[in-house]
């Protein structure tokens, strides 16, 4: 019997995360990947709890997955300079970023200027959208079911419409 190959780790940052949850994604992407956040995205997670009354299902599945081992958290040791006078400071996105550069592993981010930034920059990155066309090409997904994603996710008015724009004229 063929041994399988790990599954690579991936830097998720809050804002991806969040978009996993909304568009149903959450299992599909943890059977790719190892899932690995800072403690800057855990305390962003956490922040919503303070601010409702309630425990968002972003933050109940990610409690879960975090409880059976499928979610890591790691810091980066440093963040360097040129990460830091870019990138928000002390925000998850920072984290991340100097994470997945120091791991040399990818980082799903759905911010627009971070997600940017690492393309300029030959850090790995992708976003939500990046994920919902490499799962079609791979025939995870129809040309219907990720055109519907693109739709939730332009409807949640979270994600730079460029980004889907480009998907849709790819799809089409």
């Amino acid at each position: 019997m063929a041994a399988r190959k790990a599954k690579p780790k991936a830097v998720v940052d809050t804002s991806f995360w969040i978009h996993l949850v909304k568009l149903n994604l959450v299992e599909s992407f943890t059977q790719l990947w190892n899932i690995v956040v800072t403690r800057k995205v855990e305390e962003e997670l956490h922040a919503f709890v303070r601010i409702k009354l309630y425990t968002p299902l972003d933050l109940e599945i990610y409690n879960e997955l975090k409880s059976n081992g499928t979610i890591q958290v790691k810091d980066p040791k440093s963040v360097p300079g040129n990460i830091n006078s870019q990138i928000t400071n002390n925000s998850g996105e920072l984290f991340s970023i100097a994470l997945a550069k120091e791991d040399k592993i990818i980082v799903f981010i759905d911010n627009g200027i971070p997600y940017d930034f690492c393309k300029r920059n030959q850090i790995l990155a992708a976003n939500i959208v990046d994920y919902l066309m490499r799962q079609y090409e791979q025939k995870k997904f129809t040309k219907e079911q990720t055109l519907e994603k693109l739709m939730i996710l332009e409807s949640l008015k979270s994600m730079k419409l460029k980004y889907i724009e480009k998907a849709r004229k790819e799809l089409m």
